[in-house]
């Protein structure tokens, strides 16, 4: 398991917490999201993300005394017990490979738990090597594959994680 990150390799003061984001957030996750997976959601799929009821969105917020402030990491989970699905999964490309995405997904899981899922699913792309080997860290095992199933036809590894 990588260590969380310290003051030097990431601009945190200690590990940090996982929490739900709200409407507030909207441009720190737009921005985010336009970072990691260009050209993003709009802010009008965050607001209704974050309106809607069946969703868990979670941060790690970075400390204000930083060059990159606002958001680390986030994960979007659709919930409808007893399954949620995984469907953006967001880290700064300067903070990637510093474990910010098992963070926060251990917290996610940890509450989907609480609410009664039992199963997590998701797709990733099939070259998409470092989120395939997270995931299977994580205990995902691959359930199937939708051949081109992205916009550039490539294929989405379809994956599941029994909570």
């Amino acid at each position: 398991m990588t260590a969380p990150p310290s003051r030097g390799s990431g601009g945190f003061d200690a590990k940090p917490a996982a929490e739900r984001l709200d409407a507030s957030a909207v441009a720190a996750l737009e921005l985010l999201d336009r970072q990691s997976f260009p050209p993003g959601w709009s802010a009008a799929q965050w607001r209704s993300v974050l309106g809607g009821g069946r969703h868990l969105v979670l941060g790690l917020r970075r400390s204000g005394r930083t060059a990159v402030p606002g958001l680390a990491a986030c994960a979007v989970l659709q919930v409808v017990p007893p399954e949620a699905e995984l469907l953006r999964l967001l880290v700064h490309p300067s903070l990637r490979r510093r474990g910010l995405a098992r963070l926060v997904l251990d917290a996610a899981f940890s509450i989907l738990r609480r609410d009664g899922c039992t199963c997590c699913h998701l797709e990733v792309a099939a070259g998409n090597d470092a989120a395939r080997q997270l995931y299977h860290d994580l205990g995902f095992q691959q359930r199937g594959v939708r051949h081109g199933y992205y916009g550039d036809g490539s294929d989405a590894v379809l994956m599941s994680l029994e909570l």
